[in-house]
């Protein structure tokens, strides 16, 4: 469908869905209200299973929809408008009579400006979706790449101060203080220093630490390796 979609100059979207609540739904009322809380949404969203949508469940509680043969965005963005309204007006019946109502987070990825495959952009739509959890349950949002950038260089920033904790990439090195008044060496001071390349600033390392929650390990491997490094200087003189 995306190969035709390029070859007519259309424009096409994932949309990423993913239900609101259910943990709730399960925990509070049973699994029965659970699946059916899936089913009735799965079945809202199977009515505009036509030309140019293809809905499909994705796993668990994760729906996706490809719309596609468009002239435009707004024209997909007015399609997914009108499948998030029947959405918010579906509710299911809970043992006391009342009605509950179903809700989903969703985010969309473009064809062909955000991906030209469809592994990238179900990515995309995946994180867009997640964003949106996280910052306006409910609603959908479209994929930002500078958002997904930041995204990706905190996973970076994060595996590369995990990793130097682990590996034990700090080390000191000793600098001689001298006497003004003998000219002998009087002590030595210690310049911490990162063998981890992507974080060769003491600052950075100590501001990720703190980010990741990791400032107690950080402090251990400070302090160890600085008396490591005393002892050797000890033992030497």
């Amino acid at each position: 469908i995306l190969q035709e979609t390029a070859s007519q100059a259309g424009i096409a979207a994932i949309l990423m869905m993913d239900l609101d609540n259910l943990k709730y739904l399960n925990d509070s009322y049973g699994h029965d209200y659970g699946d059916r809380y899936i089913r009735t949404f799965a079945g809202k969203l199977a009515e505009y299973g036509c030309e140019n949508i293809l809905v499909a469940r994705r796993s668990g509680d994760e729906f996706l929809a490809l719309l596609y043969h468009a002239e435009s965005q707004e024209m997909i963005l007015r399609r997914i408008a009108n499948i998030w309204g029947e959405i918010q007006s579906a509710t299911i019946r809970l043992p006391d009579g009342s009605a509950y109502p179903v809700q989903a987070s969703a985010g969309v990825a473009w064809y062909p400006n955000d991906a030209k495959n469809l592994d990238q952009l179900t990515q995309f739509a995946d994180f867009a979706m997640y964003q949106c959890k996280r910052n306006a349950r409910g609603t959908v949002a479209e994929f930002q790449r500078e958002e997904y950038a930041a995204y990706q260089r905190a996973l970076e920033n994060k595996a590369a101060i995990e990793r130097l904790l682990d590996r034990g990439l700090l080390r000191f090195e000793p600098h001689p203080v001298i006497s003004a008044q003998t000219g002998a060496i009087a002590g030595y001071y210690l310049q911490a220093r990162s063998d981890e390349p992507t974080l060769p600033e003491l600052g950075m390392i100590v501001e990720l630490a703190k980010t990741n929650g990791l400032t107690s390990e950080l402090d251990r491997l400070y302090w160890s390796t600085a008396l490591d490094t005393l002892r050797i200087l000890a033992r030497r003189h």
